[in-house]
């Protein structure tokens, strides 16, 4: 059993109050770290500008888009438990590749934003796919440096 799992990973800093912590995130890392808990063999499809290998458990099969940013998430924790997001950074669209979809027994699509993936990736027909839609239900305003309204 082994599934492709594709979106950006990101580089995370989250606020609180005069702390901030870095952390890299993103559905493709937290899904390929519970999928090999549970068993399941791992190909990752992600973009990034730096390397990231070490952010995987080292059996996790990871395919690497070259991009000019990592997409970037800065979260602001305050005490009255509100949260605002920005994402001064998103990766360009992760491009499909037929080639990812060979031996796997289904797909799980991870986009952070609407336009986190390709077309293509949302007219696989023929391998059972899931998709995490809160990437689509979050909107990012590039004028505005970022802001995002989190999903």
């Amino acid at each position: 059993m082994r599934v492709l799992i594709a979106g950006s990973i990101t580089r995370d800093t989250n606020f609180f109050d005069d702390d901030a912590r870095s952390a890299q995130g993103g559905t493709v890392l937290y899904a390929a770290r519970t999928y090999r808990l549970l068993g399941v063999d791992c190909r990752v499809a992600t973009s990034a500008a730096e390397p990231i290998a070490d952010a995987f458990p080292s059996d996790v099969e990871l395919h690497v888009t070259p991009s000019p940013v990592t997409t970037t998430f800065e979260n602001y924790y305050r005490t009255d438990q509100s949260r605002s997001q920005r994402a001064p950074h998103l990766a360009p669209p992760l491009p499909f590749a037929a080639s990812l979809l060979e031996g796997v027994t289904w797909v799980h699509l991870g986009p952070l934003h609407p336009h986190d993936l390709a077309p293509e990736w949302y007219q696989i027909a023929h391998i059972p796919c899931a998709l995490d839609v809160q990437g689509l239900c979050r909107s990012v305003d590039q004028r505005r440096s970022g802001a995002a309204r989190p999903s």
